[in-house]
């Protein structure tokens, strides 16, 4: 077995993974065209038709609304066509959304997924295990996308905690506490009202409120505030310039 030994110097930014979280309306979508590429280079697939504010781009979409069979095999078929692609980015919109149709699938053919007890009873706590093992699964085949760049489009809402609020990612099942450590980099969409209108930015870093994270905060010192411009190809340009 022969051992290679790599720097971690990069001057670049060559390819990653984004998870962006944010309540319904927050503009989540619009960060499809903030990508340090073409339009044409990048392929979205489209899970809840709500592409609309892009169409002043070129972006190329999978409208998974569309297709025919279950949203699992369904799902199964887009990666397979993106695995052999040439896009240099490719997105999903949204992972919430995706998530509510997996369950609904799974509950209308509970006998298909093993989901009732001997007696015929509806097994619901059965029913999260094999959610959290389908969700698992899904994203870890997307992110495992080779020579491609990957954004994951994710819903929050705000829950209380005690005096104190959170923000949470927004996925039925129990999943939604862990989906974050398979990605490079999570962040939270912040809406702010300003005297000059809405002012929208990525949570970079925990704050209390957001759950976040980034592996490329700080490389040669270039870190991230904790809110950032809600646009990817500012946020590479500036950890890596």
């Amino acid at each position: 077995m022969k051992i290679s030994i790599k720097s971690t110097k990069k001057t670049e930014h060559h390819s990653g993974s984004f998870l962006i979280t944010g309540r319904s309306g927050a503009g989540k979508s619009t960060i499809l065209g903030t990508l340090p590429c073409k339009p044409e280079e990048v392929c979205v697939i489209d899970i809840e038709n709500g592409l609309e504010v892009l169409r002043g781009q070129d972006i190329q979409t999978i409208p998974f609304w569309e297709m025919e069979g279950d949203p699992i095999a369904k799902m199964r078929e887009c990666i397979k066509f993106l695995r052999e692609s040439e896009f240099k980015w490719v997105g999903m919109d949204s992972f919430t959304m995706l998530a509510e149709q997996i369950k609904a699938h799974m509950e209308h053919n509970a006998a298909q997924y093993g989901l009732l007890t001997k007696s015929g009873a509806f097994d619901g706590l059965k029913l999260y295990g094999e959610l959290k093992k389908t969700y698992g699964g899904i994203i870890n085949a997307f992110l495992a996308l080779p020579d491609k760049s990957k954004v994951v489009i994710c819903g929050a809402e705000e829950k209380a905690d005690g005096p104190d609020s959170r923000i949470e990612t927004l996925i039925p099942g129990s999943y939604s506490d862990t989906i974050m450590f398979n990605f490079d980099e999570a962040y939270g969409m912040r809406v702010t009202k300003t005297d000059d209108g809405l002012k929208r930015q990525f949570v970079t870093n925990s704050d209390g409120a957001w759950v976040a994270k980034s592996r490329m905060s700080g490389g040669s010192d270039n870190a991230l505030e904790t809110y950032e411009n809600a646009s990817i190809k500012e946020v590479i340009a500036k950890c890596y310039s």
